[in-house]
């Protein structure tokens, strides 16, 4: 399971919540449809805007479209390794 918060800016500084994004991995052949990853929205009020298993399946689907950009890293994007920490 990988969770993402994100968080909104404005124009003037402030900040405000964003959706929490949600993936976990299922079992092989759980979702052949989105290559057994199921994505979550949650919105700031803990709404649920969305679950790939589930209610708002439909609004969510451009996750997985996205995702399959990185089908070679079973659909993880990663932060680019110049921008990565060095643990040494």
């Amino acid at each position: 399971v990988m969770a993402k918060d994100s968080f909104t800016v404005t124009k003037a500084g402030k900040v405000f919540p964003g959706a929490l994004f949600v993936m976990e991995k299922l079992k092989s052949g759980a979702s052949p449809k989105t290559a057994d990853w199921r994505y979550v929205m949650i919105m700031p009020d803990g709404s649920l805007f969305g679950d790939s298993a589930g209610d708002g399946a439909g609004q969510i689907a451009y996750c997985h479209a996205c995702h399959a950009q990185r089908a070679d890293q079973d659909f993880v994007f990663f932060v680019p390794e110049a921008f990565r920490d060095d643990p040494e």
